[in-house]
């Protein structure tokens, strides 16, 4: 039965680890299929001037605690008139599941499948009222022949020989291909509030949390895997990002055109109310968080190395299964930061205390050869290192810490420590 509980212990720490990683990678909209859309044969290239003006606005979803696709929110471009004078939404966030590879593309921050698709507004707001959302629509103050710059360059990208890219979760999702979309349109600059960059005082780590707040597990996946760059504070026009603070920024951000006027960027504000109420999840309870679990399984640790004064094997299987464990999440750790392609994720301090070498050397050490010379030396070197963890990431603060890994670095000590003790023993009554 103790072992049945370790291996389920153990699943559910490296499956934490993997939902806060694909949790972070997608800013996932509701719509999960590409929506059928009617392109023309040839690129679209008629005289700006001659099409007809349309509004254009921004429709912003914010995040919601329901599930965790919903926790950052979505974004995305509405156009009324213009060609045809219709009234759609280009969508950037709509991705093909079904893609071969789709989930290992994805992990490796190798997704060429995201896509940008146009449906009919209506049908995208109704999407997300029902389902418990708010949406909000920014129109944007935009002069004729910007705004038709925009809808051609929507038009042009939605092409089915345009309309796939490479997405990336902090660089290039469904909220800045949006703002990119505005600085090549229009004529001059945007300037944005920069004078929100004091009161905010954001990091890439804390805008992050900050949407998954009730969702502690989550939160530990991404603390594991996010490293030092993500402890950097974010300059404003990076903040888009996230359609939360896309939605406060694109409200006081101005248009400066070419002979230095300025101008607002919205024009006005209006939101659709949501036609249901929202499922809300209640926050990790306490017996459950990570921390207050990492904390029991150090005090576990603790006890069982004082009761284990001979180096018994059962005492033994546990260590060698808490190494392997820990080794499995550095296998994780370790592709993300030098095999994958997503940003933030190197250096990563975390890997001080979870490495690879933890399953592959250090738990068969402690099966196999528990007092050998190979194996004083793997315990001596990772005191040093759970210790230096421990000093850089809680003391001198290089990366922000989480009370879970933190723990498993000082149960880790514990048993290495312990290790070498009773070889020292076992050699002093031979």
């Amino acid at each position: 039965m103790k072992r049945q509980n370790k291996n389920i212990w153990s699943c559910w720490l490296f499956c934490s680890l993997l939902s806060g990683l694909l949790s972070l990678l997608a800013v996932l909209p509701l719509q999960a299929k590409p929506v059928e859309e009617e392109h023309t044969a040839t690129p679209f290239s008629p005289s700006l001037d001659s099409i007809p003006t349309p509004t254009v606005s921004l429709l912003i979803v914010p995040p919601r605690d329901e599930a965790i696709y919903t926790i950052y929110g979505h974004a995305a471009i509405r156009i009324q008139g213009g060609v045809g004078l219709a009234d759609r939404v280009y969508n950037y966030g709509v991705f093909d599941y079904d893609a071969p590879n789709f989930t290992a593309k994805f992990i490796a921050g190798r997704t060429d499948d995201y896509m940008l698709a146009a449906q009919y507004t209506a049908d995208y707001v109704h999407s997300y009222t029902e389902q418990g959302c708010d949406v909000y629509e920014l129109v944007l103050n935009l002069k004729p022949e910007e705004a038709r710059r925009v809808e051609a360059l929507l038009m042009d990208n939605a092409l089915p020989e345009n309309a796939k890219y490479r997405y990336n979760v902090v660089y290039d999702n469904c909220a800045t291909r949006p703002v990119a979309i505005l600085e090549k349109a229009i004529q001059g600059r945007l300037l944005y509030p920069e004078d929100l960059k004091p009161s905010l005082g954001v990091t890439w780590r804390s805008m992050i949390d900050h949407c998954s707040t009730k969702w502690a597990w989550l939160k530990l996946g991404t603390d594991l895997a996010l490293g030092m760059p993500a402890d950097e504070e974010v300059e404003v026009r990076e903040q888009v990002f996230l359609p939360l603070y896309l939605l406060d920024i694109m409200r006081y951000t101005r248009i400066v055109d070419e002979q230095g006027e300025e101008r607002k960027l919205v024009l006005s504000e209006t939101s659709y109310i949501r036609t249901a109420e929202p499922s809300m999840v209640a926050p990790t309870p306490f017996y459950l968080h990570p921390g207050a679990l990492a904390a029991l399984l150090l005090i576990g640790v603790l006890v069982v190395c004082a009761i284990d004064r001979k180096g018994r094997k059962g005492c033994r299987i546990f260590y060698a299964g808490y190494f392997a464990v820990l080794g499995l999440v550095g296998v994780v750790l370790f592709f993300l930061s030098f095999l994958s392609l997503h940003p933030l994720t190197w250096p990563n301090l975390n890997l001080l205390s979870l490495h690879p070498l933890h399953l592959f050397v250090g738990a068969p050490l402690i099966l196999f050869a528990p007092y050998s010379r190979w194996s004083y030396w793997y315990h001596l070197i990772n005191i040093g290192l759970q210790l230096l963890y421990v000093l850089l990431i809680v003391f001198a603060g290089w990366q922000t810490p989480n009370l879970a890994p933190v723990a498993w670095a000082l149960g880790t000590a514990v048993v290495s420590l312990h290790l070498i003790v009773t070889a020292n023993l076992k050699k002093a009554r031979q």
